[in-house]
This record gives C-alpha cells, structure tokens and sequence, in this order.
C-alpha cells in the first residue's frame, strides 16, 4: 500500500476537490468518529458520476477508509480504530479504480488515545488555608490498552471571578511527580503554598500522557480542571 500512495503523490491534482475537514493542527481520539468532508468546483469538475476512493496516510503506512463514493456524496464518516495512533495524519482521495490523486488534505493531524478524565476533588465548593495538605483525585475512563500517566498537576485561580478570563497558575513546592493514572482513587497530596494569593476561584487541573507519547516527544496530552471553583482562605 505504501508503494501505491507515493503512486498518488506523484500524480498531480488534475480535479477541484478542496478536503474541508479534517482540520489541520488538531487531534481526534482513537474508535471515535472521524468527519471527512470535500468540496467540489461549482463548475461541475469532477463530474457528479465520478467515484471516490478515500485513504488515511499515516506515514509510512496508508489505509483505506472509503470505495466507491459518490463525488456528491460531499462527506464520508469513519470510525477511527481504538489502537491507531499518530502525529502525522492525513487523507486523500483517489479517483476510483484508477491512481489519479484529486485532492489530499491540507495539513497534518493527530489521532491520540481515548483516555477520559476527570477530576474528582477538590471540585468545587471546599476551603483550604494556605500551607495545608490536599488530595487530588481523579477517575479515568476508556482507557485503551497502552499505558498512560498523569503528567501534570496544576493549582491556579482566576483573578476575575471563577472562570471569567485566564486563570494564573500557582507554582507548587515541591513540585508534584507524576502518577500511575489508576491510582486516583487514592489520589495525589499536593501541598498549597504559604504564599498562595487568597481567592475563591481556584481550580485543579490534570493532565494525562501516553507513555508512548511521551517516549516519542510528543505533546498531545489530555486535561480536565475542577467542575467548580473552590476557596483558599486564612
């Protein structure tokens, strides 16, 4: 299949169809739905009896993911396997029956993990005083079977009331480490600093990391903050 896709790339586009979506720079999860939609010239080029082949480049490797569609058709859905991964994704179209590349997407994007996470506490509505202890726990959900790793604990508030505008992170000391995602049932203890501005608008925020990601250097971790704001106070 390899030889066949650098078989397309080395035909040039000779059909106006501009592929829409997926866009480029963002990333979908794996055994989600993956949205394709083209767009074609008004003119009628390619005409509307013209069949479509569709692939997934993933460098090296390519895969289809649609025959014989209908050039009218205008859009495609496919379901993204749960254990496809990747940084460099991109999808093509392929007149049917034939080599003839007409169109291929604009830029790269990325399929990651499926991982599903949520901060559990605090999550709204507690008070701590600066200098105290906290345990920040989490569930994590629809995990494929790669492992994965909490890589970030973040402890910041929102100078203009809770959720309004940026929030401004809160350096901890010492800094946490990382944790195995299925402990958050036990939780992480962080320590709030002595010097934390007082605010009822704080939050906490996780990140989670493939550990295949974070061997590869890529940064395409998940996150998920507090549901609601809670209270540093003396």
């Amino acid at each position: 299949m390899l030889l066949i896709f650098i078989l397309f790339l080395a035909v040039g586009l000779s059909a106006a169809i501009y592929i829409a979506s997926p866009h480029a720079a963002l990333s979908y999860d794996a055994g989600s739905n993956l949205y394709i939609s083209w767009v074609t010239d008004p003119a009628g080029n390619p005409p509307p009896s013209t069949r479509l082949s569709l692939w997934l480049q993933t460098e090296p490797a390519t895969i289809q993911i649609g025959q014989n569609v209908p050039v009218g058709n205008g859009s495609l859905n496919w379901m993204i396997p749960r254990v496809l991964f990747g940084d460099k994704m991109r999808v093509a179209i392929i007149r049917q029956g034939s080599s003839e590349l007409l169109s291929i997407s604009p830029g790269y994007f990325s399929i990651i993990p499926p991982t599903r996470l949520q901060v559990l506490s605090p999550n709204g509505g507690e008070t701590f005083r600066p200098g105290s202890t906290i345990v920040v726990r989490w569930l994590a959900t629809d995990i494929v079977p790669e492992h994965h790793q909490i890589v970030g604990f973040s402890l910041a508030y929102y100078p203009r009331g809770c959720r309004v505008g940026e929030p401004v992170y809160v350096e901890l000391s010492p800094a946490p480490r990382p944790a195995e995602i299925g402990s958050g049932g036990t939780g992480c203890r962080l320590t709030i600093p002595s010097s934390a501005p007082l605010s009822s608008s704080y939050i906490i925020r996780i990140q989670v990391q493939s550990l295949e990601y974070i061997r590869r250097g890529w940064n395409k971790g998940k996150f998920d903050d507090s549901d609601r704001c809670f209270t540093i106070a003396r």
